[in-house]
């Protein structure tokens, strides 16, 4: 501090560089916080570095990184300390090593600098010295309230290329592939005629582009040709054309002259000798063109026409002109093709070739009147119609262009591979799956390089719902070329929607063996990690691919969630500002909004903790209804926290050395005593952490479509032992007398009462309820994966309540069987037909048609002639046979005609408040019930089995009412996502707390929430779940001896740092 009692960051701010140091020299070190020192050190070096002081700036810096590694901001500053002294290898080895550090963690902002930071300076090879204004963020001490570095210049880093994601095809989730112009891009655009000759393109792009194709007879591809090199051509597709002098010919080897026209006119072709040869076009209006084509070449060219007219002049000249579109020099074939076509309108070729050059300029709807032109000439001519179908489709008019193809293959008689092709890229952007498969079916039959048609084969066999045929064409194309980085990455993605992680993490390491800048690979492969749950194998993909391309906004966006999930709150909120300076509407407003106000309460008590409470209604369904974030007019956004206490760093929410998952106790490697070594209380986090880790992976379903997730498995155990310890105690308590445990108000969703706390509780606490176990478990989904709105429904907006906000979940969406709930379809659709019999007005004729068992989606819609559903019966345990309202509203079976082809068929659930009001008594009676009969007997409970292997049946009933709770609660609903996760907790929590450890997963193929759903009581899901929770259960108090989950994780940032895992 100096003598007038400014503050050493104050005169940082001031830019009274000597004073700083002096202050800061006279400020105790030991006062500070690991996190604190970093940032005073930076300070301390940018002060010196703004003094030319670079060697002592360069030894505070590196104190900086010894105690941590990731503070990114030292390395930007070590690299204008070295380019000061002129040592531009060391700076770029201080880049390098922060570009490497920040792969692991750190900030995405400072990331993004240093990474252009070392594009300039291996642009710049004698870097010039700085000045303490040249640095980012150099201007304000970083530990000061206004010292955050302000936002980073995103530029484009591009040092390789631009984004590949801006030339690829479309994977499955990524559009149709049908560009809006066909302009020379390089991109395989969707023109009916590409320069090159080549056919559908060698796989250049993921879904390929609709283009010209190419065949041996020339009946398509380039203006018309085929077989003609490019580079024999002479010239380049796009180059610049060679301006030359009108001069006559001194020299003819040859000499065509063709027939007078009407008027008079001669058409005429000369060999030129000058410059090297060529031929020279005269006769045209005001055209003398002159071209370096060969006249060897043109004979070859005219040999190969197609659209050859007898006349050998005139087919010259229409051969000279494909020529000139092949070489790129499409302004000079619109010149020849244009003055040809003034002396003679009728030729079909030069209408074609006139409208291939148009389109390749991007003047795409000339072209379609030059096609037109062409049908009108020869009407019987299929490569006119296929080429004014190509034409349509590049401009998005998707029903012209099929009908236009549809002609073009009759003409053909189904002979044409090419036009099968187009018409198949057709008919995938109208979402035609099942017509395309067939059409590219017929082309690799008749095509030996035909990958990219396996390729969209493959797309659209994964949009199906076929995930093992997808992934056979997806091995064929790469059996044809195995250097097909976007077939790689296309099995890729399927192999992780199908819920094969390991084998598409294969695959994405292909591709990226084959494109290290493969910014679109490095996206998909971190979004597989995503959903591993490696969230720190994850950040680094997504910021490898900021390496490649710094504007990227799905990388930056999910790099963000990333910090985000991982603790490093405020590095993620500057990220997603960033992001939201270039994309105000972006969804990462919402995140931010919650990244903020974890990062204001992330020392707060675990206990207290309630986001539901605590969360703006209308920002929460906003949120859920992915509404634009501007039309939250009146909500209030967070401000970001101030001071030192605020800060998180990346070393306070990691666990040291790297390691395995968390692993049996009975592993060679303790992993979890590692673990808990890095909290305050080892013994305590050691003790839960051995007592989850089993508990885990008792989440996963084995079904096909879902990942194996090590994050969600370590909260899963996590959030069923606290449950079990907090049923446990208040068990413990009502067997005592008591009126059982208390849960603090402040921490719950909703008092048991009903009542809401205003500002997410108030003082004191209530016994526990049923919504007081799922409030643990939701806390826990909630801080798991930000990515996810999980809310109560009943805290969204009155309006919504009221309304009946409704989820809805696909078994057929169009033509896709949706690959993780469509093996329910059978159970769903026998179901539906049972209920249509039951609650419609049907003829007896229609409900014998609709019960038919080859009866499928469409028949069904065809009997009722409208979108249709039915509800599902659930009937209440809670009150006796025949009493009123014994039948509850399950869910809604829902048939909606789904545009172009195939149907919607879904369950709806309507969260509507009297709904809501009859599943909330019936699941606080259960509660009751399960209360009741645990307490009856001894604890914990004892063996399931008698001496003969009879069923215990004080046991049996329990573990009855833990099932018939979670089936309650399935068919209820009551989040906004995540309620069939919050289930399973409960479910596993209830049964450790009555002393029974589940020894097996649950079964292959099964999923006992749909299993709840589509049965009408509890009796008959029990009749199916139930004799595999008996064979499952071992008598075994996991509780023994462990400490309680909120003294081993006191305050969410313990509790996020359990969950990165070792």
């Amino acid at each position: 501090m100096a003598a007038d009692g400014t503050t050493a960051a104050e005169l940082f701010e001031k830019g009274r560089l000597s004073e700083t140091l002096a202050a800061y020299s006279k400020e105790d070190g030991d006062q500070y916080s690991p996190q604190k020192a970093v940032y005073t050190a930076c300070n301390r070096a940018t002060a010196k570095l703004g003094l030319e002081m670079f060697r002592a700036c360069i030894r505070d810096l590196d104190d900086a990184i010894r105690i941590d590694q990731y503070a990114l901001r030292a390395y930007l500053l070590k690299d204008q300390a070295f380019r000061g002294l002129g040592k531009p290898d060391q700076a770029r080895e201080a880049l390098e090593a922060g570009i490497e550090a920040g792969k692991e963690g750190g900030d995405v902002v400072l990331y993004v600098q240093l990474v252009e930071s070392l594009r300039q300076l291996n642009a710049s090879p004698t870097p010039g010295r700085p000045t303490a204004q040249d640095g980012e963020g150099s201007t304000t001490p970083t530990h000061a309230p206004s010292a955050t570095a302000p936002p980073a210049n995103c530029g484009n880093l591009g040092a390789k290329g631009s984004s590949p994601r801006e030339q690829e095809e479309p994977s499955p989730k990524d559009g149709d592939g049908l560009k809006d112009s066909g302009a020379d891009d390089g991109e395989g655009t969707a023109t009916p005629a590409d320069a090159d000759g080549g056919g559908k393109g060698g796989g250049e792009a993921i879904g390929e582009e609709v283009d010209g194709g190419g065949d041996d007879n020339g009946s398509a591809g380039t203006a018309g040709t085929t077989g003609i090199d490019e580079s024999a051509a002479g010239g380049k597709p796009g180059g610049k054309k060679k301006k030359k002098k009108k001069k006559k010919s001194k020299t003819a080897k040859t000499k065509w002259e063709g027939e007078e026209d009407a008027s008079g006119k001669r058409l005429t072709l000369t060999a030129n000798k000058e410059g090297g040869g060529g031929v020279v076009v005269e006769g045209l209006p005001g055209v003398l063109a002159a071209s370096d084509i060969s006249p060897v070449l043109l004979e070859a060219a005219r040999a190969q026409l197609c659209h050859a007219v007898g006349d050998p002049d005139v087919d010259n000249l229409i051969a000279l002109g494909y020529l000139q579109v092949n070489t790129g020099n499409y302004r000079k074939a619109v010149e020849l093709f244009r003055g040809l076509l003034s002396i003679r309108p009728g030729l079909v070729g030069a209408h074609l070739g006139l409208g291939s050059a148009l389109a390749l300029l991007g003047g795409m709807e000339h072209a379609v009147a030059s096609f037109s032109a062409a049908i009108e000439a020869d009407p019987l001519e299929p490569d006119c119609w296929k080429r004014r179908g190509q034409t349509r489709a590049a401009l998005g008019h998707a029903v012209g262009a099929l009908s236009d193809l549809d002609r073009a293959v009759e003409l053909f008689n189904g002979r044409d591979p090419d036009v099968l092709h187009q018409r198949g890229m057709v008919y995938h952007k109208l979402r035609y799956f099942s017509r395309a498969v067939s059409d590219f079916s017929e082309v690799v039959k008749s095509s030996v390089d035909s990958k990219t048609d396996w390729n969209m084969m493959a797309l659209c066999r994964g949009q199906l719902g076929e995930p093992e045929a997808a992934e056979e064409a997806y091995r064929q194309a790469l059996a044809i070329d195995p250097s097909f980085k976007e077939a790689w990455t296309n099995l890729g993605s399927l192999l992780r929607d199908w819920g094969k992680g390991e084998k598409a993490l294969g695959a994405f390491d292909n591709a990226l063996s084959l494109d290290t800048a493969y910014v679109h690979a490095y996206h998909l492969r971190g979004l597989c990690k995503h959903g591993m749950g490696d969230h720190k194998g994850a950040q680094a993909d997504f910021m490898r691919g900021l390496f490649y391309d710094g504007q990227d906004e799905h990388c930056r966006y999910m790099a963000a969630l990333c910090m985000h999930a991982r603790g490093q709150l405020e590095e993620a909120a500057r990220c997603y500002d960033a992001l939201l300076s270039l994309k105000p509407g972006h969804q990462a407003w919402y995140t931010r909004e919650c990244c903020v106000y974890l990062w204001s309460n992330i020392r707060r008590p675990w206990r207290e903790f309630s986001p539901d409470a605590e969360l703006d209604p209308e920002f929460k369904e906003a949120w859920c209804k992915r509404h634009d974030p501007m039309t939250l007019r009146h909500y209030t956004r967070h401000r970001k926290p101030t001071g030192a206490q605020a800060r998180v760093t990346l070393a306070e929410v990691r666990t040291t050395p790297p390691a395995k998952p968390l692993s049996s106790p009975d592993d060679k490697t303790d992993t979890i005593k590692t673990a808990a070594a890095n909290f305050a209380k080892p013994d305590v986090v050691e003790s839960v952490l051995r007592a989850a880790a089993p508990i885990g992976p008792g989440i996963q379903l084995r079904c096909p479509g879902f990942l194996s997730n090590s994050r969600q498995h370590r909260m899963f155990g996590l959030a069923s032992l606290e449950l079990a310890q907090l049923v446990r105690r208040h068990w413990d308590s009502v067997k005592a007398g008591g009126t059982g445990a208390i849960v603090p108000d402040a921490g719950s969703s909703r008092s048991v009462a009903g009542k809401l706390p205003a500002g997410g509780g108030g003082v004191g606490g209530h016994p526990v309820g049923y919504r007081d176990l799922f409030d643990v478990a939701v806390r826990w989904r909630q801080l798991s994966e930000p990515n996810d709105p999980v809310w109560w429904i009943d805290r969204l907006t009155t309006g919504a309540f009221k309304e009946g906000f409704g989820l809805q979940t696909p078994m057929v969406n169009g033509q896709l069987k949706v690959v993780r709930y469509y093996p329910y379809y059978p159970m769903a659709l026998d179901l539906m037909k049972s209920l249509m019999c039951e609650q419609s007005s049907l003829s007896e004729e229609t409900k014998a048609a609709i019960s038919h068992p080859d009866a499928g989606l469409a028949e069904l819609y065809e009997a009722i002639g409208h979108d249709h559903w039915v509800v599902t019966p659930c009937q209440r345990s809670s009150l006796g046979p025949g009493s009123e309202g014994r039948i509850m509203e399950g869910t809604r079976l829902t048939i909606v005609a789904n545009n172009p082809e195939g149907f919607e068929f879904t369950i709806r659930t309507p969260g509507t408040p009297e709904r809501w009001r009859q599943y909330e008594d019936e699941l606080c009676a259960v509660w009751g019930k399960l209360t009741a009969a645990f307490c009856e007997g001894d604890s914990p409970a004892a063996d399931c089995r008698g001496e003969e292997g009879e069923a215990n049946n004080r046991e049996d009933v329990v573990c009855d009412l833990i099932l018939t709770m979670f089936y309650y609660w399935v068919n209820f609903g009551p989040l906004s996502r995540g309620s069939a996760a919050c289930g399973y907790i409960v479910l596993s929590g209830l049964m450790a707390a009555a002393g029974w450890r589940l020894t097996e997963p649950l079964p292959v193929n099964v999923q006992m929430d749909w299993e709840a759903i589509l049965r009408p009581n509890p009796e008959e899901f029990i009749k199916k779940a139930g004799p595999w929770l008996r064979r499952t259960r071992r008598r075994e108090d996991v509780l023994e001896g462990v400490q309680p989950v909120p003294a081993a994780f006191p305050t969410p940032l313990e509790a996020i740092k359990a969950l990165n895992g070792l």
